[in-house]
């Protein structure tokens, strides 16, 4: 009988185990996509504004664009982290 209930102990444990893990991936998931999905709606903007003339002619605007949004993504990322 003993050898019963540890063995359904040890079932319970990693049963617990892998729903905990399970939760922490689907979580890291969830950041990686939302992550992805900031960065394409920011390069759809400037997508957008370099086809309607909106200041992007030259490369370097075209640069500093870019740099703006990196470090406004960098900064979403750590608001999503805390």
């Amino acid at each position: 009988m003993k050898q019963k209930d540890s063995a359904m102990l040890v079932d319970d444990f990693f049963g617990e185990a892998n729903a905990i893990l399970k939760d922490t991936q689907l979580r890291e998931i969830a950041r990686i996509k939302n992550e992805n999905s900031v960065e394409v709606t920011k390069l759809k903007r400037i997508i957008d504004s370099m086809r309607n003339g909106k200041g992007y002619k030259e490369n370097s605007t075209i640069s500093k664009a870019v740099a703006f949004v990196d470090n406004d993504e960098l900064l979403e990322r750590r608001e999503l982290k805390r």
